[in-house]
């Protein structure tokens, strides 16, 4: 998320037209066959150009996400993702196979470190990421690309630090907060380093009562596509959150209102939501379908 706050709003308007140490609580991971009903098999959405792309899921014989394929960016044609160890364990890895509009592909890699403070089982405190790029079978990689920071409280992440040895480069934070039922209510998005006056703040004033469709896998944010980037802060606040959003306001830019049709499991498997560009009143409408196998 390489200076996103100054294009994230850009970004996310331009669809309206086409101290770091702590300690985490010991969680046991819960697998999602046995938490809930239905896992994702794909999603898939009726974006045009740039924003148009869809998501398949694998996952081995123990329900665990092994792998996923997002296609259908204009500029990344395909972003493989596979995943080393699932999180839980005590080396973790995820590996992000990128390819451009030239095919020059890209790897970027994040490895998970735990704080276990004796546990077996316990949500990551760090991560360092590594970028590899491929120019006419010519592979340069830089192995400290970025470093992540997580902090955790009741067992809620709160904060995610960047911190990067690339020279020049900007660092930045993520305060999350959530309601009592699990779900964000606000991201806020601030440099560290380098300009300060430019923050980005998502709020979201209400969900549904249903179960989103990665509600049962506790690490998809970690290895969700879009990562840390809040440019299309959706992704993010589903992946951190229990329920399905029905709004949220980007800034005082832009805001979006969404609504479902569920399965008889209770999980969404279409949803509307409208962009409104708050200064403009210029709206768009969108659609999504969520694609699951459930249980009997």
């Amino acid at each position: 998320m390489k200076h996103i706050v100054l294009v994230s709003s850009v970004i996310f308007l331009g669809m309206l037209t086409g101290c770091k140490k702590n300690n985490p609580p010991s969680v046991t991971p819960v697998l999602a066959s046995a938490a809930k009903d239905c896992l994702i098999q794909s999603y898939q959405t009726n974006w045009t150009g740039t924003y148009g792309f869809n998501n398949n899921y694998k996952y081995d014989n123990n329900s665990r996400i092994v792998s996923y394929e997002s296609t259908g960016l204009s500029d990344v044609k395909i972003t493989r993702a596979e995943i080393g160890n699932p999180l839980d364990s005590a080396v973790s890895s995820i590996a992000f196979h990128q390819f451009n509009s030239a095919g020059d592909p890209s790897i970027l890699t994040t490895t998970y470190g735990f704080n276990r403070d004796g546990f077996p089982q316990t949500l990551p405190t760090t991560a360092r990421l590594s970028l590899t790029k491929i120019h006419n079978q010519v592979s340069t990689t830089i192995p400290d690309y970025e470093d992540h920071v997580f902090t955790w409280s009741k067992g809620k992440l709160v904060k995610v630090e960047e911190t990067s040895p690339q020279p020049g480069d900007w660092e930045w934070m993520l305060t999350i907060t959530y309601n009592d039922k699990g779900n964000v209510t606000s991201i806020k998005y601030e440099l560290t380093t380098g300009p300060r006056d430019a923050v980005t703040l998502i709020t979201i004033s209400a969900y549904d009562d249903k179960p989103n469709p990665y509600s049962a896998m506790a690490y998809w944010k970690f290895i969700l596509p879009t990562r840390w980037n809040i440019s299309e802060p959706e992704p993010l606040i589903v992946a951190l959150s229990q329920n399905n959003p029905l709004d949220f306001n980007f800034n005082d830019q832009s805001s979006r209102t969404m609504k479902y049709t569920y399965n008889e499991k209770g999980f969404p498997i279409t949803k509307t939501y409208t962009n409104k560009n708050i200064q403009s009143g210029q709206t768009a409408t969108f659609n999504e379908t969520y694609v699951y196998t459930c249980k009997p």
